[in-house]
């Protein structure tokens, strides 16, 4: 379970450590406020967070974050993994495993699971934001296609292939009910 307070000072400790952000420490108080809503909302959230010279950024895991927003290598960065109480400097290879991994498994998901599980992650702000160029708000399973063209478009690989596998376990579901 996340442990808000905890996780507070180790990531003011951390950002003491490492100098950064060198300017903008309201960028370490807003990752901090995220973590105090996860800590309410869903208190088994883990998280990659990124400590830049000008800046922060708290990605959750199993959300499908596209991965490719860890690739600044421009400015100097320094990556940790929360989770529980624990704030753990990781390199970027971690960090990038970590956020690769794809939300969920289908294996032994009844279609209503499914429909359900796929309702909640695409509600997220994360994947609103995601796709709000193209104005997506509904989730329901005739709209999956269209969200694996947004993440194609924005060049997310990991959302892209899990769409498809979420159109082919449903398919598979309904193919499966109709028969019986």
């Amino acid at each position: 379970m996340l442990d808000h307070q905890s996780i507070k000072i180790k990531m003011l400790a951390a950002s003491k450590k490492e100098g950064l952000p060198v300017a903008n420490h309201q960028f370490v108080t807003f990752a901090e406020e995220e973590i105090l809503l996860a800590s309410i909302s869903d208190p088994t959230s883990e998280y990659v967070w990124i400590l830049r010279k000008y800046d922060t950024g708290l990605m959750p895991l199993y959300s499908g974050i596209n991965p490719l927003y860890l690739d600044d290598q421009k400015q100097e960065a320094k990556y940790f993994y929360i989770h529980g109480e624990e704030v753990e400097a990781i390199n970027f290879a971690k960090a990038k495993s970590l956020i690769s991994k794809q939300p969920f498994s289908f294996k032994h998901m009844s279609m209503g699971q499914i429909t359900e599980s796929m309702h909640k992650l695409l509600s997220n702000t994360w994947m609103q934001t995601e796709s709000f160029h193209t104005n997506q708000v509904t989730t329901d399973i005739s709209s999956w296609p269209s969200w694996a063209e947004v993440f194609k478009e924005n060049g997310n690989e990991l959302m892209e292939s899990f769409m498809t596998k979420a159109i082919k376990s449903a398919n598979s579901r309904l193919l499966t009910l109709r028969a019986a």
